[in-house]
């Protein structure tokens, strides 16, 4: 079994609009003891929950598109 790990990553911001980096995030699935990368999502998310929900769908479906880090 494998655990899903929701990282964030900065996103490009433009330059003069929003001084604030904007932040995407990504589903990354790791082996139980935390230490080998299994998966990890090939796109952003616009919220932790969104990637959150994306790593538990590739639990459930392990053959899908899969992108191995």
């Amino acid at each position: 079994m494998a655990r899903v790990r929701v990282m964030a990553v900065k996103l490009a911001t433009v330059q003069g609009a929003w001084p604030v980096p904007r932040l995407g995030y990504r589903a990354q699935l790791y082996s139980d003891d935390g230490h080998e990368l299994l998966w990890t999502c090939g796109h952003e998310h616009t919220t932790p929950v969104e990637a959150h929900s994306c790593g538990v769908e590739q639990l459930g479906n392990p053959s899908e598109d899969q992108q191995t880090a």
